[in-house]
């Protein structure tokens, strides 16, 4: 059996046998195919292919010089590849000419198998490795050469474990075993061998081998299928996995990085946790559950990919004394069926109100939160054909329609019959629908808890910027951006001026509003012509937007230093969006492309002090003592060294499972030019906390598009 690549495990029999896919909740490795090889008796097993194609003029079959044939035979290529991944083979395509793959000191992975498109008179890497065959290499070349073509299974010249070792380098010719693809017509060929692939078997004749003689170099007892079962164990979590040529199947605890990306610290400091190590790397008690399944055939007959689902999602049961309601007995929210099938070969990968109503905060509103969406998944493994499923939800389903992965519309209908949904699902793949439950069979989404927009305001909205990850509450319906963010002021000059641009743009949705602009003391922002500008009215249709240009300029007597100019607006949910810019006086000018590499450096030095003085933080006390029941408080304090007005938000930062213990999570705060700012976090214990245990914290604090990170304080339970 050969190790699994990113794409998954497939067996390509010489005669008959099956593909396999893998999946992120179990692994396995086959003990037994759907069938044996015809000539040998040996499967072999493929995870990564490298289909290596003639170029175009090489290519024959009516190609060379043709514009529609070249389109044609890179089209039956790319099916070839996508078919191929349907199969759980994770392909890669490469010229004859070309350098060929599987250096681990160039590649992330290796093939074990590669796939030559074209005889020897077509694609000279095959006629490379047929010379080098020695007496085998006649009876393949008249199999390549006839009127109908061939494919032929070339044998790797060496037993795996003899090419899969730490430093292995399979570019050689006969490092992996090839399949070899031939014909007139060498798109037919290619386009035959891709609907072969329907049933996730591949039929070759096997090089070199008589009928019921031993396959050439390379086959050994770990490069077949040994009987009629598999055996898969499974895992709670989705680490990675490897397949060793011994059989040996390795499965990682866990994963942490300790480089790029959350090893590599660009806010700031850097900081660590109290013993001095990375954030990234787990430091809290794991719990790690395996189970082992077995069954007859192989993976997909066995039903591992259903078995790991439901091994990876426990049964959630809620106990309660007798009474009335609504609801019968017993009922189920949703519930996937196959016809004909006593498990289902689609998965439920998703059940949710259409759209996102509760992103958005506004569930009644047309288009957003109509309907439920419900995405399937294949299970099955085959790429012969779609799966029929059977979905109902609580009370039936009047009507559904496929959409694509976003939830838009515009797709067939799908049949709805007796309250449930026939989806087609296709091979290997997914499918979103949405689904119209009937009355009282679902109710309509609303915001749970809160208020349904950020509970820090204003909501800045370059977000991305603080590393908080998805949009806000809302999804932007408008935004409103200043550029460039940052300008320089050399002295303040009535000549002194700077140009700034205001923009805002919409949503899928038309807004309407004013954009109001906050200039600190000591500037003074004008239009083109002059005039204070303070206000901007603007009505925008569905993805519009429009701009402003603005003049920036230092009154007399202003000071040196660094002013923020806020630009505002409000959603349509009562939020306050903000963006800001950035105006220096007198300092140096902002690093830009084109300076001289001495001059570049020097100023980027300059504009990270600068910027790390803004803003002074940190967290007291070093270390936190609280008893088991007991509240203590860890203070942030922030002084503003601008000479402008600041807001942001200050986050807790802690430790997995520690995040109840410390409130609030998430706090604003607005500091004048100088002032200082003190927040609380009350670190509240359980009465049941260990004594002797410890964890750390510090506070993330982020304002106008910056990021700063206090140093770890540390939190101990005292007996």
């Amino acid at each position: 059996m050969g190790r699994p690549g990113p794409g998954g495990v497939a067996d390509i029999d010489v005669g008959q046998d099956a593909f396999t896919l893998d999946n992120p909740a179990c692994e396995w490795f086959g003990l037994g195919g759907a069938a044996r090889v015809s000539a040998g008796g040996h499967t072999w097993a493929i995870g990564v292919a490298e289909v290596i194609v003639p170029g175009n003029d090489e290519a024959g079959g009516g190609v060379a010089g043709s514009g529609a044939g070249v389109a044609v035979w890179r089209a039956s290529v790319r099916r070839l590849v996508a078919a191929l991944a349907g199969a759980g083979v994770t392909a890669t395509c490469s010229r004859a000419d070309g350098p060929r793959y599987g250096a681990l000191d160039l590649d992330s992975n290796l093939p074990d198998v590669r796939i030559a498109v074209g005889g020897p008179d077509v694609n000279p890497w095959t006629a490379r490795l047929v010379a080098g065959l020695g007496p085998a290499a006649a009876d393949v070349t008249a199999w390549l050469a006839a009127p109908g073509g061939a494919r032929i299974w070339v044998p790797a010249a060496w037993p795996r474990t003899e090419v899969f070792t730490a430093s292995a380098d399979v570019r050689g010719d006969r490092a992996l075993p090839v399949l070899i693809v031939s014909g007139a017509n060498l798109p037919t060929a290619v386009a035959e061998l891709t609907a072969d692939l329907g049933d996730a078997v591949i039929d070759a004749e096997l090089a070199g081998a008589a009928p019921g003689a031993t396959a050439p170099g390379g086959s050994g007892p770990h490069d077949r299928l040994l009987g009629s079962h598999s055996v898969a164990l499974l895992n709670r979590g989705t680490p990675s996995s490897l397949v060793t040529p011994d059989g040996t199947l390795h499965i990682t605890l866990m994963r942490a990085s300790s480089a790029w990306p959350a090893g590599v610290w660009i806010d700031g400091i850097r900081r660590t946790v109290p013993d001095g190590s990375c954030f990234a790397w787990q430091h809290w008690s794991h719990e790690f559950r395996y189970a082992l399944a077995a069954g007859t055939g192989d993976w997909r007959e066995a039903r591992f990919v259903v078995a790991g689902q439901e091994y990876n999602h426990d049964l959630l049961a809620c106990e309660t004394g007798l009474h009335d309601g609504p609801l019968p007995p017993s009922a189920s929210l949703a519930e996937v069926s196959t016809p004909g099938r006593a498990r289902p070969a689609a998965l439920l990968s998703a059940l949710k109100p259409h759209g996102n109503p509760l992103a958005s905060g506004q569930p009644g509103r047309p288009g957003r939160g109509a309907g439920v969406t419900i995405r399937l998944r294949d299970a099955g493994g085959l790429p012969a054909g779609p799966t029929r499923a059977r979905v109902s939800l609580l009370h039936g389903i009047t009507a559904a329609q496929v959409t694509d992965l976003t939830e838009r519309g515009g797709g067939p209908a799908v049949e709805v019959a007796e309250g449930r949904a026939l989806i087609a699902v296709p091979p290997a793949g997914l499918v979103t629908v949405t689904a119209q439950p009937r009355p009282g069979g679902l109710a309509e989404p609303g915001v749970a808890g809160g208020t349904g927009i950020e509970p820090v305001q204003p909501v800045f909205t370059r977000y991305w910027l603080h590393g908080k990850g998805p949009a806000p509450a809302g999804n932007l319906p408008v935004a409103v951006h200043l550029s460039p963010d940052r300008v320089t002021l050399n002295a303040p000059s009535e000549d002194g001026l700077a140009g700034l641009c205001l923009a805002v743009a919409s949503g899928p949705d038309p807004v309407a509003g004013e954009v109001t602009l906050e200039v600190p003391p000591g500037l003074a922002v004008t239009g083109p012509d002059g005039i204070p500008a303070e206000a901007f009215e603007y009505a925008l249709a569905e993805r519009g937007h429009t701009s402003w240009d603005l003049l920036v300029a230092a009154l007399p007597g202003t000071k040196p230093g660094r002013y923020f100019v806020s630009a505002r607006t409000a959603d349509d949910l009562g939020q306050v969006l903000e963006d800001t810019a950035l105006v220096t006086v007198g300092e140096p000018p902002a690093p830009a492309r084109g300076m001289p590499r001495e001059q570049l450096e020097a100023l980027l030095v300059a504009d990270l002090v600068a910027r790390d003085a803004e803003v002074e933080v940190a967290v007291e006390p070093a270390v936190l003592e609280v008893a088991p029941g007991e509240c203590a408080t860890l203070a942030v304090r922030l002084v503003n060294r601008t000479a402008s007005v600041i807001r942001g938000e200050s986050q807790l930062v802690s430790p997995w499972g520690t995040w109840r213990e410390a409130q609030p999570w998430s706090q604003g705060f607005t500091a004048g030019p100088g002032e200082a700012v003190r927040l609380g976090y009350t670190v509240a214990l359980p009465i049941g906390a260990r004594p002797g245990s410890h964890w750390w914290a510090l506070a993330k604090v982020m304002y106008f598009g910056r990021v700063r990170y206090t140093q770890t304080v540390q939190i101990r339970v005292t007996g």
